[in-house]
């Protein structure tokens, strides 16, 4: 009794969600457990119901063909031919002439000596001997003699040639290419030579085109019509007509392959070969593959490249992936190291990290921090990644170096404009030293002025000295000088 979950036993196939173990039927047999289908019996075997291996055809018999189902499907070993062996799949050869001759010699004495009909003993020297012996010989009428040497002068056409007129005392000549002529043919195209086999002038017996090749077609004089095996597939019997199958995944199959998993043909590192691959595939730009035998490659990680031909390998198929060397950066499905952008820095790994607030680089490939550039004087640089600077100071501020806004007020990269001056956009320290433009005479200039805002000082008033920041620094005219102006004193 089946159990759930019982090993499914020889013999037997056991689909997807099957209950109960199937019986490999007539023709076909399973000698493995746990499988899901059975396989058909091979040429030379055959295979009754729930077999667990193949049987071979008998002695004296041959399989011509796979699937046979009793030992009665198998073919007698045709006449001109001997098969001393099980198993086989075509006569092992033709028999010595000498021999027939000798044999039928035999026959006709005896059937001469218990007195049979001509046209039996005829039958009887060349086809089913035996048969003929036991079941057909029909009796001789009284006194009726037959001698040896009239029933041996009368004898069927032979196998491989055409008797195609009365009279004869030798064939009339070998059957024709393409065909071959069984014992008693009368014409040279007795029968198109089969599918999977060549037939050369004189065939007795078709010969099966080899394993690896192939042939669709009737007719066919040499084994040179045999086709080599279509690519991608192979043909693993003799006399095939098709293909056996797709060559198998991890392997390829270039024309003429007898096994699907050709140990000459493995898929090598740095390639895939998908199920009926012709050829090795290299693995693409950005994916590698470092075993053999494989159906696909893997994808190259992040912080690692798979370079293409002519990049840093001479080989576009790449076994193993390479760290992104400083200066480059290298994403998922990297076929190359990619230059570091400008405003970025590339330390090795897959991705840039930008420049800081305060600098800048018009520069690729830089590796550290310390390459990018600190925003020059009356410069800021307000975001990160940048390749230039944002922009100039705005006016009324002093930028420094380093400087990460316009109006800076750190007093480290920048400040209000100092009293007394004026701020021009873009003003900026030379030689770290506050440089602007001095307030000019008779104007005063509060912190943080821009210049053409400079405060005049009131009338009545005179100032001349520059670089004064409040109106008291605005003195009243002299005596006799009423209503004085900057430019009056």
């Amino acid at each position: 009794m089946m159990h759930l979950g019982s090993e499914c036993p020889p013999g037997h196939a056991c689909p997807a969600g099957s209950a109960k173990p199937t019986v490999c039927l007539s023709g076909t047999f399973q000698s493995l457990s746990r499988q899901s289908t059975c396989d058909s019996c091979p040429r030379g075997f055959y295979c009754v119901e729930g077999s667990s291996a193949p049987s071979p055809c008998p002695l004296g018999t041959i399989g011509l063909s796979a699937g046979r189902m009793s030992s009665a499907d198998c073919s007698p070993c045709p006449s001109g031919f001997f098969c001393n062996g099980s198993a086989l799949t075509e006569p092992n050869g033709p028999c010595s002439p000498d021999l027939m001759e000798t044999f039928a010699q035999w026959v006709t004495f005896v059937l001469r000596v218990v007195g049979h009909l001509d046209h039996v003993l005829l039958a009887a020297s060349y086809q089913n001997l035996e048969h003929l012996l036991y079941h057909s010989a029909i009796p001789a009428p009284q006194g009726n003699t037959v001698s040896a040497m009239e029933v041996h002068n009368l004898q069927p056409c032979e196998a491989g040639f055409y008797c195609n007129r009365t009279g004869l005392n030798a064939p009339a000549g070998l059957c024709a290419a393409g065909y071959y002529c069984s014992q008693g043919s009368s014409v040279p195209n007795a029968t198109p030579c089969p599918a999977g086999h060549y037939c050369p002038d004189g065939t007795i017996f078709p010969w099966p085109c080899p394993p690896g090749t192939m042939k669709n077609y009737l007719g066919g004089s040499s084994v040179e019509e045999c086709q080599l095996c279509s690519p991608g597939h192979y043909c693993q019997q003799r006399g095939a007509v098709e293909p056996s199958g797709l060559c198998a995944e991890g392997f390829y199959c270039p024309e003429g392959q007898i096994s699907d998993r050709p140990q000459q043909h493995v898929c090598s590192e740095g390639h895939f070969c998908q199920r009926g691959s012709v050829s090795l595939t290299a693995c693409h730009p950005g994916s590698y593959q470092p075993t053999r035998g494989q159906s696909s490659c893997e994808t190259c990680p992040a912080g690692f490249y798979c370079p293409e031909q002519g990049w840093f390998q001479e080989f576009l198929a790449q076994a193993e992936c390479k760290p992104c060397p400083p200066g480059f950066h290298c994403q998922a499905l990297t076929s190359s190291p990619r230059a570091c952008p400008a405003g970025y820095i590339c330390p090795g790994n897959d991705h840039p990290l930008p420049c800081p607030r305060g600098t800048y680089s018009p520069t690729q490939g830089l590796t550290s921090m310390g390459e990018c550039l600190t925003c020059p004087a009356g410069q800021f640089c307000a975001s990160e990644g940048l390749v230039k600077p944002s922009g100039p100071c705005a006016a009324g501020f002093l930028c420094l170096m380093g400087a990460t806004a316009p109006n800076p007020t750190d007093n480290r990269t920048g400040a209000l404009c100092p009293p007394g001056s004026f701020c021009q956009q873009g003003q900026r320290a030379v030689e770290a030293t506050v440089k602007p433009a001095l307030c000019p005479s008779g104007y005063y200039c509060p912190p943080g002025l821009t210049r053409g805002w400079e405060f005049p000082c009131p009338t009545g008033t005179i100032q001349s000295q520059a670089g004064v920041s409040t109106p008291e620094s605005c003195l009243p005219c002299p005596a006799g000088k009423e209503g004085c102006r900057i430019d009056t004193f």
